[in-house]
Formats: structure tokens, sequence, C-alpha cells
């Protein structure tokens, strides 16, 4: 789902920097190891992580160097690390599909409980297409 999504971004002139997570669980975790080179995906190792769930500063800094003016976060279950990531996500426009405890988009779609990336990505296209900037 994730390289098609790419692609229709990439097909509408936006540069796309995928990143995730790589989840503790082995079923999950051998399902990020499939993501195409192609996608030019980052996946955060969980050696990359540290005990309490933290970056290393390698990583971090990585994250924090990237220019960028939106972020699209597709993730129904946010972990630590991706929390993290949204905390020090320095965007203009942050979207989401979950409402969260914390204050990190400027856009929340509440996607339907059991929805696919796809259709969330679908709904969000679908609101922002039709948003109207009042002059």
């Amino acid at each position: 789902m994730v390289k098609e999504i790419v692609k229709d971004l990439e097909d509408k002139w936006k540069r796309v920097i995928p990143w995730t997570v790589e989840p503790k669980n082995k079923k999950l975790k051998d399902e990020v190891t499939e993501i195409p080179s192609t996608l030019r995906a980052r996946v955060v190792l969980q050696s990359e992580t540290s005990w309490y769930r933290g970056l290393t500063e390698i990583v971090e800094d990585e994250f924090k160097d990237l220019k960028y003016d939106t972020l699209l976060d597709l993730t129904t279950n946010p972990d630590d690390i991706t929390l993290y990531l949204l905390a020090l996500n320095n965007s203009d426009f942050c979207i989401g599909a979950k409402e969260l405890d914390y204050q990190f988009y400027e856009f929340t779609l509440l996607a339907e409980e059991g929805a696919t990336m796809d259709e969330i990505y679908n709904q969000i296209k679908f609101y922002l297409n039709n948003m109207s900037c009042g002059k």
C-alpha cells in the first residue's frame, strides 16, 4: 500500500521520504523488511532505539535535518518511537489519521476502526482536495 501512496504523491510532483519503525512483533517485522529498496523508505531499526524507547542521536539528527513542509502520518496505532518522531517534526502542516492525547496535528482525519492505509490516504486526499482557503 505504501508503494502506491508514494507513487501517487510523486506523480503529483511531491518529494516523498517515507519513514517507518521496525516493529518488535516478528510477523510485522517480516512485512517491514519486505519494503522494496526502490521505495527509499527509512526504517528505524530496534537497534537504533534505546531502552527507554528513544532514538539514538544519529537517527534523531537525521530526522531533524530533513527538509519538508508536510508530514503525513498514516499510522493508526502509533508506538513510542512514532510519537517521538511526531514530537520532533518541524513541518508547517502535520496530518494524522487518529486523534492522540498530544497535539501534533494541524489536521486529523478520524479514520474508521479497521480502515486500511489506502482508505485513510484517499480520505485525507479527498478532504485536502476539497478544502477551501478563504481569502
